[in-house]
């Protein structure tokens, strides 16, 4: 069982919120984890996740209405239904030189029936980060990370949503 959440935005240019991305889902699915050894200290960890999503939400803010709070029904750019996702996580770790990794995930949801008098159509969200992590002991790691959002949606009542966030960090990370 997974269930994924996820919520991004642009409120240091926009503060009312604009352009919010949301996405959640609750899925069911298969898992498979490999882990390959080069030498005592070098490694590869990979995983894959293959799952279908029993009850996916999208919901993305735009500018195209005047109240904050309320969107009249049929003109909002949200989708309630089922689909599918992926997964996938590679990390080259070496005890020295530290960790690179990198994450995909793939999403597809279509609104069912039930929920077509709030939103009709079919969404496609991404999520993707690069990171890489340094030790600097054996307690504290520092690293950088970029991540990327993406959220496309087709809508039959609403306008298409194209929207992609890319943020970077420099972190410190302790260990216990």
């Amino acid at each position: 069982m997974h269930y994924d959440f996820f919520m991004a935005t642009n409120d240091i240019i926009d503060n009312l919120g604009h352009g919010n991305i949301q996405f959640s889902n609750s899925a069911i699915g298969w898992t498979l984890k490999n882990q390959y050894r080069f030498s005592d200290k070098f490694r590869l960890e990979t995983k894959v996740h293959t799952n279908v999503i029993l009850w996916g939400t999208s919901m993305y803010i735009g500018d195209s209405y005047i109240d904050d709070y309320w969107v009249p029904i049929g003109y909002n750019r949200s989708t309630f239904g089922i689909g599918e996702n992926i997964k996938l996580s590679f990390s080259f770790i070496h005890d020295r030189a530290g960790k690179l990794n990198f994450n995909f995930h793939g999403y597809h949801i279509f609104a069912i029936p039930v929920t077509e008098n709030h939103s009709k159509g079919n969404v496609f969200f991404i999520h993707s980060s690069l990171s890489y992590e340094f030790p600097l002991g054996n307690k504290i790691n520092i690293g950088a990370k970029g991540t990327f959002w993406g959220l496309f949606g087709k809508y039959d009542s609403a306008e298409d949503v194209n929207r992609s966030l890319i943020s970077n960090c420099l972190y410190v990370r302790f260990v216990f």
